[in-house]
């Protein structure tokens, strides 16, 4: 499992930089030969460098041009250092994206990124599940282009050989050859796997009055068999190649121990519905939310710092505040504040946000150090 949706299809086809498609290693040469007599080029033995080390080579000097696609939250919220400073050391920057954001900004090029709703392509979710994305609305002429297009132009301006694509059904053929686990997908096969979607009239929903909804691409799990069957659970019949490869997590002390400024470790949490909490809804052309936040604390640290169940306080940390009710819980562990927030919350935020693309600068629900002071 992937922390993340976006990172099952990237691993799946090699976007990582030690594997190459279909969880084949760099370091294998029989691997790289593999990939090599599919492609008819030469794949280098040294694997290539993660996100963060690529930053903090840039910063370095040690990497004078990037061709980035995309903005990231990272390049601004400090996982990356400064991450726009780094940008700014490079000698060429080219940048593909739908908005001239800050990395755009910095950029020698911009190249226009077709946004999601123009894009014709899969994606693959956390449970192998490979579905059609369709556009909802046509690329103007002479406009934006989607990334599979910008990189085969760019490839054939730098002379290499390949990227003859003209098509995501073609891109999807090819991954099919390269990734085992994708062998037998194509479009023609995804195409099989959808259905239309009813739901009841909410006026009156009564279950014999049913209204068409739309059409659910259900897509296929990797691997896919001759039949076009997929695979909803893996190693059914046990692990017939090799045995499994179980890999413990290593748990490590924090190495600057206690910090007297930030003495707490804040959890934050957000969830759709909270129904034992009372909430305000305001009315309007956009609903808001009304409710007092709850700052969750363990009884000894409520104790410690004279705060009482219910008394207003707030939560400081270096990115900023939060404030609230406190809320004395003995299943908090001691040492720890915590939060939980509402999805509905979230969206007003998004709407009312002065940001180009609001939703990719969402805080992540990131433990940080924190201290709580009471408010008179």
């Amino acid at each position: 499992m992937r922390p993340g949706a976006n990172e099952q299809g990237a691993w799946d086809v090699g976007c990582v930089p030690d594997r190459l498609p279909g969880y084949r290693r760099v370091s294998n040469p029989n691997d790289r030969i593999a990939v090599e007599t599919l492609w008819n080029t030469s794949i280098p033995e040294s694997t290539g460098l993660g996100v963060a080390r690529i930053m903090a080579a840039s910063a370095a000097g040690d990497i004078k041009s990037m061709f980035l696609i995309g903005d990231s939250p990272n390049f601004t919220n400090g996982k990356f250092g400064d991450g726009l400073a780094a940008l700014d050391k490079l000698e060429f920057l080219v940048v593909c994206d739908s908005f001239l954001s800050d990395t755009a900004q910095r950029a020698d090029v911009v190249l226009p990124r077709a946004t999601f709703a123009e894009k014709n392509g899969t994606y693959t979710n956390l449970e192998r599940r490979i579905q059609r994305l369709k556009p909802g609305k046509e690329l103007p002429e002479g406009g934006a282009r989607p990334e599979w297009q910008v990189i085969c132009d760019v490839a054939h301006k730098m002379g290499a050989p390949g990227f003859l694509l003209s098509s995501p059904s073609e891109t999807m053929d090819e991954i099919a050859r390269l990734t085992p686990v994708y062998a037998n997908v194509s479009y023609r096969s995804l195409a099989n796997q959808g259905g239309l979607i009813f739901k009841t009239d909410l006026k009156n929903p009564q279950p014999t009055q049913m209204l068409y909804a739309s059409r659910e691409d259900r897509g296929l799990q990797w691997p896919v068999d001759e039949n076009g069957n997929g695979t909803a659970i893996l190693f059914e019949n046990g692990f017939k190649s090799r045995k499994a490869e179980p890999i413990t997590p290593s748990f490590v002390s924090v190495e600057d121990g206690m910090d007297t400024e930030f003495p707490l470790w804040f959890v934050p949490g957000r969830v759709l519905l909270q129904q034992e909490r009372d909430i305000n809804i305001v009315k309007g052309r956009a609903n808001t939310i009304q409710r007092d936040e709850f700052v969750e604390l363990n009884p000894a640290d409520a104790l410690a710092m004279s705060i009482e169940d219910g008394g207003k306080v707030v939560v400081e940390m270096s990115i900023g505040r939060l404030s609230g009710l406190a809320h004395i819980n003995e299943a908090i562990p001691v040492g720890v504040v915590a939060s939980t927030a509402l999805f509905g919350q979230l969206a007003v935020e998004l709407q009312s946000s002065d940001e180009k693309d609001p939703a990719s600068k969402v805080p992540g629900l990131d433990i940080r150090r924190a201290k709580v002071n009471k408010i008179d």
